[in-house]
């Protein structure tokens, strides 16, 4: 007997047996993880990127950033057995965004691509789109990936493709309707629905290189829900406040706003409890709104005179992760 606790095919054996149980645990912990909404607001180089997996373990991703980085990141998040994301979004058609989502369609499962149904090139704002966003259409098309146009349609179709798969038109008020992503009914709670605020239709806003169409969306869960405005300048910021959207949980905004980049009018209307941006800081404490505050003090904190809410730093934490039941946020530097 101890020959044989000592033998090579015990020991390989013991060792096949543990790294088998230590796969069934790993298995077993992901696949019982919380009935829970979990997001992940993510720094890309010169970019920002959000992942999103509903209680019911549907997964979005928003924003890819300029290259393949956000293999690496969503690699880390979702179980190695898994390679499916079941809704991409890209915001705009900006290389920046996109390029990292041409890489992220080679190499995971997906169901949807959405995108906006307007671009600079389709108002004769610009002569071409990018040329990732062109790959990104190609590589869904070619894996026969739904291709879905959100915001304004404009006559002759969506864009310059004839062969989209859909498109959204808005309704008088200007805003698509909801998107289902998760019907709640695994944990009997309320659904999980992303609403297109913008882009509107061309007739009711004035388009610019300086506020060009871009995917803005607000994403519900319970009583707590999130606005993405990305990059939006603030003549678009004022178009959604206009339209009375109501009280937001959670604002995020670009990877790197200054304190004229956000409307007095949106923040005013939504009434953010939370606000997560990217940008470097110096190191002073913010002081209170008793005290007397110079310029230079000003410049400690972009949003200190528009917003008092709880703000975190994605440039500082590389990873910030948001947790919801549909009543309460939890927020997690990584």
């Amino acid at each position: 007997m101890h020959k044989l606790f000592k033998s090579k095919t015990f020991k390989v054996t013991t060792a096949v047996l543990i790294v088998l149980l230590c796969a069934v645990a790993y298995i077993w912990i992901q696949e019982s993880r919380p009935k829970i909404l979990e997001m992940w607001v993510i720094q890309l180089k010169g970019s920002q990127a959000i992942f999103i997996r509903t209680p019911n373990d549907k997964r979005v991703l928003i924003d890819g950033g300029p290259n393949s980085d956000i293999v690496r990141v969503i690699t880390k998040i979702l179980p190695f057995y898994s390679r499916r994301i079941d809704t991409i979004i890209s915001t705009d058609t900006d290389d920046k965004n996109v390029s990292g989502l041409v890489d992220i369609l080679e190499r995971y499962k997906v169901e949807n691509l959405i995108v906006p149904a307007i671009s600079l090139q389709s108002l004769n704002l610009a002569s071409t789109t990018g040329g990732a966003y062109d790959s990104l259409l190609d590589t869904a098309q070619r894996k026969a990936i739904k291709i879905d146009y959100q915001g304004s349609t404009l006559p002759g179709g969506p864009t310059s493709r004839k062969d989209s798969a859909s498109s959204t038109a808005f309704g008088n008020d200007g805003i698509a309707d909801s998107i289902i992503i998760d019907d709640g009914s695994v944990d009997n709670k309320r659904p999980v629905s992303i609403s297109f605020l913008f882009p509107v239709p061309q007739g009711s806003f004035q388009y610019s290189k300086a506020s060009s169409p871009q995917l803005i969306m607000r994403i519900a869960y319970g009583n707590k829900p999130f606005l993405l405005i990305g990059n939006a300048s603030t003549k678009i910021q004022k178009d959604i406040a206009s339209r009375k959207i109501g009280n937001t949980s959670v604002l995020i905004v670009s990877f790197n706003p200054t304190s004229d980049s956000i409307s007095k009018e949106l923040a005013d209307d939504t009434h953010s409890h939370y606000l997560i941006y990217s940008k470097s800081l110096t190191a002073v404490s913010r002081p209170s709104k008793s005290e007397s505050v110079s310029s230079k003090d000003k410049k400690i904190d972009p949003f200190y005179w528009i917003m008092d809410s709880d703000r975190y730093n994605v440039r500082e934490k590389g990873v910030v992760k948001i947790v919801s039941d549909g009543e309460k946020l939890q927020f997690f530097g990584q």
